[in-house]
């Protein structure tokens, strides 16, 4: 695992934890996870990743907002929360465990 990878983690995490509705702040993780590229993640990871940036850049982009911002705005708090929750176990994954 890249110091890259671990980073944009943290980064995401951060978000996460940061002020703002759980749309708002799961929009801040996801601009921190897009620009991580697979091959900085292990193997056993990736399938985790990729699961994740497709929940939470499903949905066709609207005008100028691209696919995680249309995403993130039609999440309810209960699946920001599940998608919250696996980015934090990624993370807890990637660093061997808590």
């Amino acid at each position: 695992m890249s110091d890259y990878a671990r980073q944009k983690l943290w980064e995401a995490l951060s978000a996460l934890v940061g002020a703002g509705t759980i749309q708002e702040r799961l929009m801040g993780a996801g601009m921190q996870l897009v620009v991580l590229q697979p091959r900085g993640l292990l193997s056993e990871h990736l399938e985790e990743f990729r699961a994740i940036m497709h929940e939470l850049t499903r949905c066709p982009a609207v005008g100028n907002e691209g696919t995680l911002a249309a995403t993130t705005r039609t999440l309810t708090d209960d699946q920001g929360r599940a998608i919250a929750i696996r980015i934090l176990e990624l993370y807890t994954g990637v660093r061997g465990g808590i």
